[in-house]
């Protein structure tokens, strides 16, 4: 029988899942506005822009509430049951150290892999790029979803300069994704998929290996 460790709470997994959905909306009902001529193709297969742009709407404030919500509950769980909810997102010296061995175990420099923590220093950094991107992200897209509000105390050019803002940070954070998708799901050691996001829970023997210094440490 095999044995599992909870690896994500419930609350976790709900908000991984939408925060995912509501972000692959955005990227096709957003990227073709940016790109009309490469991507024009996408909103004519929907019924036109008038329908991708309430999507995209939509979708951004399921994002938006997905974001409020988890800081809520990590909020409350630090506070109440679990102290050290934000310690393990925090990035420490030893990240550093699990980096670079990572490095030398991928150039074949070394035999061994690093003994990572219950989130590793690649989780905590999408963590809190992650976090920024979605700041950024519900400003700018406020001020363009209203402009004749924002254009009372902001110039034309400002307003504009946040429209180049928000289209250039969705390519980049595109670009997050695809890693993030490549690295965890299309992994050879994972692939088709990385089930423990879905689940909450990871097999034992894959946390000891993985994760020592979560079995072992509690870390």
């Amino acid at each position: 029988m095999t044995d599992y460790l909870k690896r994500f709470s419930p609350k976790q997994v709900y908000v991984h899942f939408l925060y995912a959905v509501s972000v692959l909306i955005l990227y096709i009902t957003g990227l073709p506005i940016f790109f009309p001529d490469e991507l024009g193709w996408i909103p004519a297969l929907m019924g036109g822009f008038e329908v991708t742009m309430v999507l995209h709407r939509v979708a951004a404030v399921v994002m938006a509430l997905a974001v409020i919500y988890f800081l809520i509950y990590v909020l409350i769980a630090s506070i109440a049951y679990d102290s050290g909810i934000l310690k393990r997102v925090i990035p420490k010296p030893s990240d550093i150290k699990d980096l670079f061995q990572d490095v030398k175990y991928a150039f074949g420099m070394s035999g061994k892999k690093p003994g990572l923590p219950k989130y590793g220093y690649l989780e905590k950094t999408e963590v809190w790029i992650i976090g920024v991107e979605a700041i950024i992200f519900l400003i700018t897209g406020l001020v363009l979803w209203f402009p004749t509000l924002f254009l009372e105390f902001m110039s034309l050019q400002t307003v504009l300069a946040f429209r180049y803002i928000h289209g250039a940070f969705a390519v980049l954070s595109l670009a997050g994704f695809l890693f993030h998708f490549m690295n965890v799901h299309m992994h050879p050691e994972k692939y088709p998929i990385e089930m423990s996001i879905f689940s909450g829970e990871m097999e034992k023997t894959e946390a000891e290996k993985e994760h020592p210094k979560w079995v072992e440490g509690g870390q």
